[in-house]
């Protein structure tokens, strides 16, 4: 996770004068905290006389100061850094206007000024060329100014010094003599703050420890504004914003600076390992919380580390929070039926994580499965010394279709007889639906009859039929039919109702009628699947009269007797 950059000022820590500790490579930046960036965004270094009262390497040489601002996010906000979080912000302000809590305007003149002054990181050798950039804005959107205004600024110089400068009986200007000196340069006024980079060299006398920006030159050489009387009229105060302010010896290669310190993102110690944390280099001075003062540590164990590097007028310090090895959270991947023609099937994991493994050999966080069956996904941390693992079943829509299969045509003739059910059955799946030649949805069905049967069995994906041929036997004579002698309706499931079973398949109509001892009908069987189950009569022994014909039209006539038994 993004760090966020903290600044701690610490009165028992080796805060120290800016000192020659270390040989700087020619492209290493001798102004410390030349982006702003190192202060506490509280306070202002306004009124900061000396070097060892500043805590942001920068002081004021005369009574107006340097205001430090801290970066808007908002467009609207009228001051924004060129880079990093903050921008320096001078002041010249109209003789009218008094401005707390850090700026009061000359009354006298029209010379408010503000001199930022700071010490360089080494001195200056004599006779070498020295390269010196700043980057130069306005605030935006002051009141009683265009959006599109451009302002021209003249006589912004720099003047290097070998002992610290300063006039604090004034707020105006310093009479000093600057060695570099930007003059008619345009600073437009947009949204976007834009900013202009002014650079220039120097040549070194030798010893010059002291660099401090300003306007050195009186007022009447200085355009304040080129703009309409309706500015003036307004609060026509003008703050230029100078920021990211450079000096070194070589431009050929990236600059090297004190601009940041940063321990890194947060992270896991895995078990049985260490971690080697630390920040950036050439910072004067380095302390942790465990005492170390090396610019790297190695930690063998879970917890929050700090560090506090020593910039030359003071330290910044930040913050890692270094985690054990996490397991990665359960997880459940559904199991899927699709169909043949939409493989290959892709799959993704449930969440993101460090290292992934399919069972396919995969280790991206999306994978595709050429075929049906059992599968799993295995999900690690970030150490590899914990995983979680689930397995998840890719069926095919269509593999119980493939099984539909009635049978061989058959013959239901026995004796004479066409047996009197037989059950012609498919696989029952809540994906299919199920469609029989004699308009039942149910994945079976009971045949009285012969004849031709058919099933038909389908889902989004295919569909799949089946037909068998039930004969029965052929005609001749109808022998006598065999009707039962006893039935017994106990409930037991075993000859618990009185019908006729085995009726030859010559028989094409009949007439049954059951009678009590005295004469009166109690059930009358006229169809194969017609039956008595005894009803609420009595135990005892019942007569029938069966009367049926064959397929030539003869009639027959049995009769006989029937006990009700219990």
């Amino acid at each position: 996770m993004p760090r966020t950059f903290r600044v701690f000022f610490f009165l028992s820590i080796f805060i120290q004068p800016i000192v020659n500790a270390q040989t700087f490579p020619p492209n290493f930046n001798l102004v410390s905290n030349g982006g702003f960036e190192f202060f506490n965004y509280n306070s202002t270094s306004a009124f900061d006389t000396s070097f060892e009262n500043s805590k942001t390497c920068w002081i004021g040489s005369n009574k107006s100061g340097a205001s430090f601002m801290i970066r808007h996010e908002s467009n609207n906000h009228i001051a924004r850094a060129h880079s990093g979080v903050a921008t320096l912000w001078m002041q010249i302000l109209h003789p009218s206007i008094k401005y707390p809590p850090f700026v009061w305007s000359d009354t006298n003149s029209f010379n408010s000024r503000s001199y930022p002054q700071t010490k360089l990181l080494e001195p200056l050798v004599a006779g070498l060329k020295y390269f010196y950039t700043m980057y130069i804005g306005v605030g935006k959107k002051m009141k009683g100014y265009s959006a599109s205004s451009i302002y021209t600024i003249t006589n912004i110089g720099v003047h290097f010094s070998s002992n610290k400068i300063g006039d604090y009986s004034t707020f105006g200007r310093i009479n000093y003599t600057p060695q570099i000196n930007f003059t008619d340069y345009d600073v437009p006024l947009e949204d976007s703050l834009i900013y202009i980079k002014l650079t220039d060299t120097y040549i070194a006398k030798g010893g010059e420890q002291y660099l401090t920006v300003g306007n050195f030159e009186y007022f009447n050489s200085f355009k304040f504004i080129f703009g309409t009387d309706s500015v003036l009229g307004g609060y026509n105060s003008f703050y230029p914003l100078i920021d990211d302010i450079s000096l070194v010896r070589d431009t050929t290669q990236p600059m090297i600076s004190l601009d940041k310190f940063s321990l890194g993102n947060d992270t896991t110690l895995c078990l049985g390992d260490t971690l080697r944390i630390g920040g950036e280099p050439h910072f004067f001075g380095y302390k942790w919380n465990t005492g170390d003062t090396s610019r790297f540590i190695t930690i063998s164990a879970p917890g929050t580390y700090w560090c506090a590097a020593d910039f030359g007028c003071n330290t910044v310090t930040d913050t890692i929070v270094v985690s054990a090895s996490v397991a990665p959270a359960p997880f459940t991947i559904a199991d899927t039926a699709l169909c043949e023609a939409v493989l290959p099937f892709s799959i993704s994991a449930p969440y993101t994580a460090a290292a992934y493994l399919w069972s396919n050999g995969s280790t991206a966080f999306s994978t595709n499965f050429n075929s049906f069956g059992k599968q799993w996904l295995r999900i690690s941390n970030s150490c590899g010394d914990k995983h979680f693992t689930d397995t998840f079943d890719i069926k095919s829509l269509n593999l119980s279709l493939n099984n539909i299969n009635l049978g061989n045509d058959t013959n239901n003739c026995l004796y004479g007889y066409f047996l009197d059910t037989i059950t012609l059955q498919v696989p029952a799946n809540s994906a299919t639906q199920i469609k029989w030649s004699n308009g039942s949805s149910n994945n079976l069905i009971k045949v009285w009859e012969p004849g031709a049967y058919w099933v038909q069995v389908s889902n989004v994906c295919y569909s799949f039929a089946d037909t068998i041929n039930i004969s029965g036997c052929t005609a001749r004579d109808v022998p006598k039919v065999d009707i039962p002698n006893a039935f017994t309706p106990n409930g037991d499931g075993k000859n618990d109702v009185f019908r006729l079973r085995y009726l030859p398949q010559q028989v094409v109509s009949f007439n049954l009628k059951i009678y009590n001892r005295y004469g009166q009908m109690v059930a009358e069987l006229r169809n194969r699947s017609d039956f008595w189950d005894g009803g609420n009569y009595d135990l005892g022994v019942y007569y029938y009269l069966f009367v049926y014909k064959d397929i030539t039209g003869k009639e027959y006539t049995q009769k006989g007797d029937i006990s009700l038994l219990r």
